[in-house]
């Protein structure tokens, strides 16, 4: 009989001897995900998928063969498969974890085409194609051989893998064959439908013959008449600005593919047709309650405190029927997370080569009284794609603040995940608002993770209003305690209190002197990836839809039909 010491020197904690690898595969097709795990007594084995317990079916299967391998069998992958999955060991003497991704490619396929139409001249034809396909595919019409292009008739939307083509105002040219092609690196699939105009009834031009003049024109046949002439009032626009250029900016610039959108505007590439200089345009969509904050960012970035490197400039603004376009520098590379998740190695070093410049530019833009409001990662992105440097964009919550000690309140609340707790009790904002977003971008990039994260949003909005958080233990075991320090310093209730980006940038963790330590401390950018994926789907959420058809103020306004059904739905309730 073993003695007590001799049977717990034979009990070992579980231990991952072969851990879980990623795994690429074409939907459809099996996958098989394992490992190797030892430990005595012989652990229990659960999996989890996206963080949540998964169970076996008829097409997910556990198995357990011998030297202690484990594993799982998904039979005919699907994209809904994709996601990240963990294998939890766990016996008497302990725990261990691995985790893998499991990607799914699936050809392009086309779920729903779009169907022959037959529209009255002067009319709007709609199409819509609804596909499916990983990664995301690319979709392009054409009539005949020769693929339309975003113009003013031709008007074409790409969201949620349903995409659209409407032709505005179709006449006879419009007439013919059109396909749709829907492809990615797995798979075309195209399908083709026609368009026929129907002649509007011609009646006869010239009307029936009258050969009798009236009394009143035999008087009056050689007088020569002057038409009164009104005098015409200054239009009023609703935007009064003398920046802003009252024109169609498509006469100057080609709108390109779309680089971003939010819940007011859509961000596309641009190029001026004369110089070929490339552009970002924000095109923000407005009504009367929401052209203040068109105002506000405009003002903002044509207020002559926005000079500086890691800030986008301004390069004009055109007004139109329901949009502000903003031509601005093109901040061409990713936003923060995508770039940061993709780099094959990370370090302290790389976060604080971020962090030094954040808290750079925020130190710009609070000596001049500026408090940006809205600090995000999908707001940073990368200068240019393979640079280091970033630019913080996307003004539309800033403020110019009159006195930076006293504060203002203010009537906009960005993610709550990244706001600080006076923005969500409609209490006076102060440059250390922006220094508590510092912080929680901080804290994501050192773990992967939120400090703010919960799936229910007034779980959230408790949390940061009650400035309750901890550092995730797993997540911070290898940070240094400087990095920790440096988050405690901007998370904290009072933002008077808390550290001003002058003083960030003077802090330990961000010297020269500790560079070898940052150097030192590695970090694992897949947590990054989740975390980056969460937050633009839940931005998807509250995309602005728009038709992107620009009117000037001469012209009659563009009503898309689906603005038409949102205005019949509101009077019938």
């Amino acid at each position: 009989m073993l003695s007590g010491n001799v049977y717990n020197c034979l009990l070992a904690a579980p231990k991952f001897v072969e851990k879980l690898l990623d795994v690429e595969i074409i939907a459809g097709k099996k996958a098989v995900i394992d490992c190797v795990v030892e430990g005595e007594p012989e652990p229990d084995i659960k999996w989890t998928f996206e963080g949540q317990p998964l169970k076996e079916s008829d097409r997910i299967k556990f198995f357990f063969d011998k030297d202690d391998v484990v594993g799982l069998e998904i039979k005919n992958v699907t994209v809904d498969d994709e996601g990240f999955y963990e294998c939890i060991a766990t016996n008497s003497s302990g725990k261990a974890t691995s985790k893998c991704e499991l990607l799914v490619n699936a050809p392009s396929s086309i779920k729903s085409p779009p169907e022959a139409a037959v529209v009255k001249a002067g009319g709007t034809a709609n199409f819509t194609c609804k596909y499916d396909g990983n990664p995301r595919p690319d979709v392009k019409w054409f009539k005949g051989s020769k693929q339309i292009k975003d113009t003013d008739r031709y008007i074409l939307t790409n969201k949620g893998q349903v995409a659209t083509l409407e032709i505005d105002d179709v006449n006879d040219s419009d007439a013919g064959d059109y396909k749709v092609v829907v492809s990615n690196e797995y798979g075309d699939k195209e399908h083709a439908f026609s368009l026929n105009i129907q002649s509007a009834k011609k009646d006869d031009a010239n009307g029936p013959a009258s050969s009798a003049k009236t009394a009143f024109q035999e008087r009056n046949a050689d007088r020569v008449y002057k038409p009164h002439v009104r005098k015409t009032k200054k239009k009023k626009y609703p935007i009064e600005r003398d920046g802003i250029k009252n024109e169609n900016p498509e006469n100057y610039y080609e709108f390109g593919e779309e680089i971003g959108r939010g819940k007011f505007s859509v961000v596309k590439r641009c190029t001026h047709k004369d110089t070929g200089e490339e552009y970002a345009a924000k095109i923000i969509k407005f009504d009367d309650e929401t052209v203040k904050f068109a105002v506000r960012e405009y003002d903002i970035m044509a207020s002559g405190k926005m000079d500086h490197k890691g800030l986008v400039q301004l390069h004009e603004a055109y007004l139109v029927r329901k949009y502000l376009i903003l031509i601005l520098e093109l901040a061409a590379g990713q936003t923060l997370l995508t770039y940061m998740s993709k780099r094959h190695s990370l370090t302290e070093d790389d976060v604080a080569h971020i962090i030094r410049q954040l808290c750079e530019i925020l130190s710009f833009m609070h000596n001049k009284n500026v408090i940006h409001l809205d600090i995000r990662p999908t707001n940073i992105r990368m200068a240019s794609i393979g640079s280091k440097e970033i630019k913080l964009v996307d003004f539309n919550s800033s403020r110019h603040i009159a006195n930076k000690l006293a504060g203002e309140v203010v009537d906009v609340i960005g993610d709550t995940e990244f706001c600080a707790p006076e923005l969500l009790r409609f209490d006076p904002v102060l440059p250390g608002s922006d220094m508590w977003s510092v912080a929680v971008i901080m804290y994501i990039l050192l773990s992967g993770i939120s400090p703010f994260y919960y799936e229910d949003e007034d779980q959230v909005v408790a949390h940061v209003q009650n400035v309750k958080w901890t550092f995730d233990e797993d997540s911070f075991e290898r940070v240094t305690t400087e990095a920790k320090d440096f988050i405690k310093k901007c998370l904290l209730r009072v933002p008077e209190m808390r550290m001003t980006a002058e003083e960030a940038l003077k802090h330990p963790w961000l010297s020269n002197t500790f560079a070898r330590a940052r150097k030192n401390s590695q970090i694992n950018p897949t947590e990054l990836k989740n975390t980056d994926k969460r937050l633009y789907s839940e931005e998807e959420e509250e995309y602005i839809w728009a038709s992107l058809v620009f009117r000037t103020f001469d012209e009659s306004e563009y009503e898309s039909p689906e603005e038409s059904d949102e205005d019949d739905e509101e009077e019938e309730e």
